[in-house]
């Protein structure tokens, strides 16, 4: 054992947060798949689904989940990153695992691997397969950590792939064009298992990956189709017409996505339209959209980190809160585009309040402040952190005013603890 000190989940979370990345993916894959071996974890019954994309990955699992969990099976959970607790990457039937079972599953990972090199994230997935293998589950859903074929996700064969979106992200491990990052994610489909995407307009290397594997494609708005409807939508497909579907508390595309894939595996796993029903009015993702009440304002929070995603939060709040002055609370990550994150935004805010994230991935809001001068915008604020950000926007809000806050998980996870 070679963290004999930890006894806590807080203490176990420090020593994971001291252990290197491991950048080699042979190195990474061998290693993980070491420990798999020893404490053999690889799953044997249980169907898995794995869920990849640029953005929405999160709200795709969680509509597959509440689905399922209503259909009455055993369902496991697997996500990344977490917002406020490390137990909410691995949930068994809808509830987040406890700490005494992360630290029993971690002091197993660290006795198997002897002498092997693992990640913070390498510890999380093999805790996630320790637990899930203790809870004797009908499904798997398994969410990439980056990218597709080059995360140790992948060892595990899917029977359902599904990919959400395919944008400009992790570009400096995943390549700079969607042609190279639909490449990276297209790795975690297998052979004659479905594949579900949830892009209109996908470059053509997913299709032709999935000719060659002969696995059937099936790509929203062509195979297919989703229309809200006031406060219900439709879902149509070359089998299934479902109407008078309640809207989820997530984006209507990812739900949509979510359901073609149940629908994919209907054959082993039957799913009534009440459950379908039941499991979209359950769904909810913390950070997607959130809505917040608080001293007399409203709050929206996003995880939203990149362009695409910025794009279509913006969208969302103009068609939600339409007419509406916006201020807004912003943090970013280094490993970020946050010139392309502040041109989608800027047009829509009327006043930013920057806030400086923790080292060593975060980014100082001096730093941020420089991009909006070279953009030739003066209506922000640099804060020395979330409080005096929260300060600063509710003593120059009124009570009709919108407060956003985006950027990344730690901005939004910054921001929750507060309100």
């Amino acid at each position: 054992m070679l963290n004999p000190d930890a006894q806590s989940l807080a203490e176990w979370l420090s020593f994971l947060e001291s252990l290197k990345t491991v950048r080699s993916t042979s190195n990474a894959f061998s290693s993980v798949r070491a420990v798999m071996d020893r404490l053999a974890l690889w799953p044997r019954f249980e169907k898995i689904i794995t869920v990849t994309g640029t953005n929405g990955k999160g709200s795709c699992v969680a509509a597959l989940e509440s689905i399922y969990l209503q259909a009455n099976y055993r369902v496991g959970a697997f996500t990344s990153p977490h917002l406020l607790h490390f137990n909410e990457r691995i949930r068994v039937q809808g509830e987040m695992v406890t700490d005494a079972e992360i630290c029993e599953a971690f002091n197993a990972i660290d006795e198997a691997r002897k002498n092997v090199a693992l990640s913070y994230f390498h510890f999380s997935f093999l805790a996630a397969l320790w637990l899930f293998k203790k809870a004797q589950l009908d499904l798997m859903i398994l969410e990439v950590g980056i990218g597709g074929q080059s995360d140790v996700v992948n060892l595990i064969d899917a029977d359902l792939a599904i990919i959400t979106s395919i944008d400009l992200d992790h570009c400096e491990v995943l390549g700079n064009s969607r042609a190279d990052i639909a490449r990276e994610k297209a790795g975690i489909m297998r052979a004659y298992k479905p594949v579900i995407c949830g892009d209109k307009n996908p470059p053509s290397v997913l299709s032709e990956v999935a000719e060659k594997l002969k696995a059937s494609l099936f790509v929203v708005g062509k195979d297919f189709f989703y229309e809200s409807a006031g406060k219900e939508w439709v879902f149509k497909s070359a089998d299934d017409y479902f109407e008078h579907l309640p809207i989820p508390a997530i984006d209507l595309a990812n739900a949509a996505t979510a359901l073609m894939g149940v629908m994919c595996l209907r054959p082993a796993f039957p799913v009534s339209f009440e459950a379908i029903k039941g499991g979209l009015e359950n769904v909810f993702l913390p950070g997607r959209f959130q809505p917040i009440d608080y001293q007399r304002r409203t709050i929206i929070v996003d995880v939203a980190h990149n362009p695409a995603a910025t794009r279509h939060f913006f969208d969302q709040v103009k068609c939600a809160y339409p007419e509406r002055r916006v201020h807004t609370i912003f943090g970013m990550q280094k490993d970020k585009d946050i010139a392309g994150v502040l041109a989608a935004a800027i047009p829509f805010v009327n006043a930013w309040y920057l806030i400086s994230l923790p080292k060593p991935r975060g980014v100082e809001a001096r730093e941020i402040a420089v991009q909006f001068e070279k953009a030739g915008q003066s209506h922000y604020q640099v804060c020395i952190n979330a409080d005096e950000a929260l300060e600063q926007v509710l003593h120059n809000t009124a009570t009709a005013d919108l407060i956003v806050v985006f950027g990344s998980f730690v901005t939004v996870a910054e921001v929750l603890k507060r309100v």
